[in-house]
């Protein structure tokens, strides 16, 4: 796993937990324990992506976006459910880009372009 894709992984830990606490303060809503079940399940799938496939990433995009939705329907009408609204959006777009970025070995570097002796 390289830089970015550990910084997506925590950068989806930390949308976790401040969804976590975003849907805590607002208990009250509708959907009640939805929001707060949506970010530990976040939490769990961004760890999942430090030791896991790189498929992974596109599991912790979507639950992003069921988190963005769960605070725009309501569970926290307040600026700390806006600013988990935010979160889950870039998580969302960098996962996604995380996800489908492939790793390029140089041709320099490559292991078939060994030099020939003989």
């Amino acid at each position: 796993m390289g830089r970015f894709e550990g910084g997506v992984a925590w950068l989806g830990v930390i949308t976790g937990l401040w969804g976590f606490v975003a849907a805590y303060s607002g208990i009250g809503g509708k959907f009640g324990i939805l929001p707060l079940a949506v970010a530990v399940l976040l939490a769990v799938a961004s760890f999942f992506c430090m030791v896991g496939p790189r498929v992974a990433f596109y599991g912790v995009a979507v639950i992003s976006l069921l988190l963005g939705a769960s605070m725009v329907l309501g569970a926290s009408p307040n600026y700390i459910g806006a600013a988990t609204i935010v979160l889950a959006l870039v998580t969302f777009a960098v996962a996604l880009v995380a996800a489908r970025r492939r790793i390029r070995v140089s041709e320099q570097s490559h292991p078939m372009n060994l030099p020939v002796f003989g």
